[in-house]
């Protein structure tokens, strides 16, 4: 009877994660709007990191949306990815 950790791959940097050491968060403007996620490794500087990337996602936002600047962005939560939904989760 073995047992095995959920893993998840990265399409990005094909990289495979055990699901438990991952977090995600969506990044939500200031006006309520989706603009994408960020999902960070467990770190001890992970909610830093997850600021980070919030950032480059509403940068890369208001580029695609020919907006002046970028959008305020709420406080962004980690959540462990093994408690994402699976919509949120590309195949």
């Amino acid at each position: 009877d073995g047992f095995s950790d959920p893993m998840v791959d990265c399409k990005e940097t094909k990289l495979r994660y055990r699901a438990d050491q991952l977090f995600y968060s969506p990044v939500i403007s200031s006006e309520g709007v989706e603009l994408g996620y960020v999902c960070v490794q467990e770190a001890d500087d992970m909610q830093k990191k997850a600021e980070k990337d919030a950032k480059k996602i509403a940068k890369a936002y208001a580029k695609e949306n020919n907006l002046e600047k970028r959008p305020d962005i709420q406080a962004i939560s980690l959540k462990g990815l093994d408690e994402a939904p699976a919509e949120i989760i590309p195949k």
